[in-house]
């Protein structure tokens, strides 16, 4: 089976649970604080728009909100859209598969692929990446989190592709992104880029 496809069904063969644990904390509040910095540099008087791309039950979205920011969630997994749409009281929910972004050209200032970019197949990394910056404005920002190595949750049901920090830098650097930071925390690689 198709991995995409494959993941999007863990997903929502185990919704609730999956609702259960990602709702329990924002991760923003862990690792956002340098991307929040980052858009609020080049945040003009309109409000921003930001994409939660993989945006699971939104639990990131509320956050943003708070912060100022017009939020559109992108999921593939229908259940925890409907999750999301319950929770978000001012957001907009998009069900779509992030390699084929149903976006226009420079629709954003800033995209937020916390735990998201992981699932997809390596060898469709880069396009999603050009497509990510496709929909970014200039100067526009991307955060993005993906694992570093297999984690003790990780299944063989869901699909991860793992990058060190170098790694998914040079992926980025190769897809025409500037790379303002990279670190690993935990079993984290975080890479905030501008385009």
């Amino acid at each position: 089976m198709e991995e995409v496809v494959q993941t999007r069904n863990a997903y929502e063969s185990e919704a609730e649970a999956y609702v259960e644990k990602y709702c329990s904390i924002s991760a923003v509040d862990i690792y956002g604080d340098t991307f929040l910095e980052v858009l609020a540099d080049g945040q003009s008087d309109e409000p921003s728009r930001l994409l939660d791309l993989g945006c699971g039950p939104g639990s990131d979205i509320e956050t943003f909100n708070a912060a100022g920011y017009e939020v559109v969630g992108l999921d593939i997994t229908q259940s925890f859209l409907r999750k999301a749409t319950g929770n978000a009281l001012v957001a907009d929910f998009v069900c779509g598969d992030m390699r084929n972004l149903p976006f226009s050209g420079e629709s954003f200032e800033g995209i937020w692929a916390s735990a998201s970019l992981h699932h997809i197949p390596r060898s469709d990394i880069k396009a999603t990446l050009r497509d990510c910056q496709r929909i970014l404005r200039s100067g526009g920002s991307l955060c993005a989190s993906v694992k570093h190595d297999v984690q003790p949750e990780d299944d063989t049901e869901r699909h991860f592709e793992y990058y060190t920090v170098e790694e998914f830098q040079s992926v980025l650097n190769n897809t025409g992104f500037d790379v303002r930071t990279a670190e690993t925390r935990g079993g984290w690689t975080v890479v905030i880029a501008t385009c």
